[in-house]
């Protein structure tokens, strides 16, 4: 999940920082998904305090999630990779698809 405040490079490369994360911090949920699942959406949201906020939501949960602070502005949190489940799905069903803007 991403934020649709960011630009649209920003936008289609954060998930995929992680996403990296991810893969390091609970590789056996990773490798997982990698060998059974291998379905990858990028959602977003309105702006940095919606993904914070989605980020607790996930915690809460008990969701495994990773994120990542882009270095380039400011260290500003710019998207999250969360653990393909059930309790993902119900959290994340409302958020649009992000790129909208690209057409």
């Amino acid at each position: 999940v991403t934020r649709q405040d960011l630009a649209l490079g920003y936008q289609a490369v954060q998930p995929s920082h992680a996403l990296a994360t991810f893969a390091i911090e609970h590789h056996q949920i990773f490798t997982n998904w990698q060998h059974n699942h291998k379905n990858l959406i990028i959602l977003s949201v309105k702006d940095e305090k919606a993904l914070h906020d989605l980020l607790l939501r996930a915690k809460i949960k008990d969701i495994k999630v990773s994120f990542f602070r882009e270095p380039d502005i400011k260290d500003a949190l710019t998207a999250i990779a969360l653990e393909p489940c059930e309790d993902t799905y119900s959290l994340t069903g409302n958020l649009n698809l992000a790129l909208k803007k690209a057409g």
